[in-house]
């Protein structure tokens, strides 16, 4: 062999040993992980909006509108993000915080063998939803048959449904759904994402119709899935809960390698994330009004999680209103079960209202659902409904009326378009009362009536204070045919030490008086008469049969305010049943006694409902604490023993 091939032998041999190494090397760079990137749309407080709304009356299929929400909508929405984030090569989840059943009419077609919100979130592409307290309202056997139609355990595969700390009893119908504790979510060869769902404390206790599900401590819960799904290789953890604002900061607060919370239940319009500690905390509102968008990228060499909304121009929520043109496929559905909604309600009211969207009378004003702590004037308008239009129904005078502000889902908003212009429906007014179902299998819950003495009144109150400056403004009652005065301060005398559990005074109404005039109370001002704490006079009460629900645990924990309904002849009541009203053999709902009184107002609605009317005041008086020694003493004694640990059972 000649030199010359020898050399060019061996030249060809180096260049191809400098090729291979210099593939290698480039295999391995390119073999390096990079940023990953993903995106979380989510939505919580659904509470059965599928159809626009704020006001319903203001949507218009052709024209442009000021109307909000709606699947149809949203739907359309966030397949067009997902379309737009194809660029950045990544997966795009849908989530929902719970609560996507009950609070418009539409939850009334459950009673009618249908799915009709989840059916549709599966058609919307949502991944994954957790449940809400709400999801519960008709029982778990109905939630358990509501899965099923909805094809659960077979739909997980395209819409998993989440709750982590559920707890179902063996052979309970609601094992067949197989509902899932987490979700691992493989977005890539080197991103995995974990999610697990919880239902918050507050959500728990207010909802009395979840027997016998029972949900462990969110808290230690959190901790085990957290631990659980790192050990499944999850990079990136995510909590969805219904469990309000204050609770996930808490839960951020106790918890490490924690991402994300996707909130519900306190129905938060949270404009960009709460950073708390290292973990992201957001919520979107209610009513599919917006659609939260969450832009990540993820470094898999430093693990760490970056939103990246800002530097895409990308806002944290999208306001899902008339410039998004619908999607045809789900405005079909939606067009559909709104007419099956009308037949329904058509049937359930024995055909007194055949259209659901009628208006019984024009407003030119906005009731406000504010100044929660005192009376509002949609709280004026809804217990004058329930006094003086059960009245009207039922015949002779009622005396008082009392209901919750969680339950007066809301304001009102009048229409502002050219079509629309100051109406409101019926269809609006049942979504602010059209919660859980009666005895006779009927949405809505029923009117009670009941009589009550003079002190018990007061006690109501006082339970008003108590519970509201402890559990939140939701517990706050909203009344009707009285006027009093409280001390906000004075609802609590102390908290007991370790549990951190207030202790009631019974003692923070400064004064009451029953309004004796005729029909609402600005048409006498004067006509008021002082009410006794020491009195037994009997006195004739209407409210929400959620609230006489809640009378037994108040009377086991708090004796000394104890409330027990009685028949007209002052005999107590033994079952709270005997206190549903009925007409012609059908329990009156709450809504349908709205519906009344909103016949009842010849077409326009009294300028007196524009503001709050002075019903509840507040001023600020000696504080408990700075009574004589002696009478602070026996408080002490008597509400230690009173109170004790069962409160603590009562309140968390």
């Amino acid at each position: 062999m000649s030199r010359l091939l020898s050399f060019e032998i061996a030249l060809i041999l180096k260049i191809i040993a400098v090729l291979l190494v210099t593939s290698s090397f480039f295999s391995r760079v390119s073999a390096a992980p990079g940023p990953q990137n993903f995106t979380i749309m989510h939505t919580n407080d659904e509470h059965s909006h599928l159809i626009p709304n704020s006001s319903v009356l203001d949507y218009h299929p052709q024209k442009s509108d000021s109307s909000v929400g709606g699947i149809k909508r949203l739907a359309s929405l966030s397949a067009e993000l997902e379309n737009a984030r194809k660029d950045w090569a990544e997966e795009v989840l849908l989530v929902s915080a719970g609560d996507f059943k009950a609070g418009s009419p539409f939850a009334w077609l459950s009673l009618e063998d249908r799915a009709v919100e989840l059916n549709l979130m599966q058609e919307a592409g949502y991944d994954l939803v957790t449940l809400g307290n709400h999801e519960f309202d008709y029982g778990p056997k109905a939630l358990a048959e509501y899965l099923d139609r909805a094809g659960y355990p077979e739909a997980h595969q395209k819409t998993a449904v989440i709750a982590s700390n559920l707890e179902i009893p063996e052979g309970h119908k609601m094992q067949e759904a197989g509902i899932q504790r987490t979700k691992i979510m493989k977005i890539s060869s080197e991103l995995t994402l974990g999610i697990f769902g919880l239902l918050g404390e507050n959500a728990e206790l207010v909802n009395p119709r979840t027997e016998p599900m029972e949900f462990a401590d969110r808290i230690n819960t959190a901790e085990e899935m957290i631990d659980k799904l790192k050990n499944q290789g999850a990079d990136v953890i995510i909590a969805i809960t219904h469990s309000g604002l204050t609770e996930d900061i808490e839960l951020a607060q106790n918890m490490e390698n924690l991402d994300l919370i996707i909130g519900g239940h306190s129905h938060t319009l949270l404009e960009k994330p709460r950073e708390v500690d290292n973990t992201k905390v957001v919520q979107t509102g209610e009513h599919m009004q917006y659609l939260g968008v969450l832009d990540f990228t993820f470094y898999p060499d430093d693990r760490t999680l970056e939103l990246k909304n800002e530097e895409r121009g990308q806002s944290y929520l999208e306001k899902i209103d008339d410039s998004i043109n619908p999607d045809k496929d789900i405005a079909e559905i939606t067009d559909e079960k709104t007419e099956m909604l009308k037949d329904y309600t058509a049937e359930v009211t024995n055909g007194r209202y055949e259209d659901l969207f009628a208006s019984p009378f024009t407003m030119d004003f906005s009731f406000s659902d504010k100044n929660l702590y005192s009376d509002t004037p949609f709280g004026n308008f809804f217990t004058d409904a329930l006094r003086l239009g059960a009245q009207d129904i039922l015949g002779g005078d009622i005396d008082f009326a009392f209901q919750a502000n969680g339950l007066i889902r809301g304001g009102l908003e009048p229409g502002v378009m050219p079509w629309s212009k100051d109406q409101i429906s019926y269809y609006e007014l049942a979504a602010s009362s059209s919660l859980f179902r009666g005895e006779d299998g009927r949405p809505g819950y029923p009117l009670v009536e009941t009589y009550l003495t003079e002190r018990e009144i007061i006690r109501i109150l006082e339970i008003s204070s108590f519970l509201s400056e402890y559990m939140g403004e939701r517990q706050f009652f909203q009344v009707s045919g009285l006027r009093y005065t409280y001390d906000r301060r004075r609802a609590t005398l102390f908290r007991i030490p370790r549990l951190d559990i207030p202790v009631p005074t019974g003692r923070s109404v400064l004064s009451a008086e029953k309004y004796t005039g005729e029909g609402t109370q600005l048409k006498n001002p004067k006509a008021y008469q002082k009410l006794k704490r020491s009195s037994d006079k009997l006195y004739r009460v209407v409210t929400d049969y959620y609230i006489l629900e809640y009378l037994p645990k108040i009377n086991k924990y708090l004796p000394f305010m104890s409330v027990r309904p009685k028949h007209e002849d002052g005999t107590p009541m033994e079952d709270m049943k005997d206190a549903i009203v009925y007409r012609n053999g059908q329990e009156i709902k709450v809504w349908e006694v709205l519906w009344h009184y909103a016949d009842m107002q010849l077409d326009e609605l009294s300028e007196e409902y524009r503001t709050a009317q002075d019903r509840v005041k507040q001023e600020k008086k000696l504080s408990p604490l700075a009574l004589p020694g002696a009478v602070t003493l026996i408080f002490l004694i008597l509400l230690i023993a009173a109170a004790g640990y069962g409160l603590y059972e009562l309140v968390v």
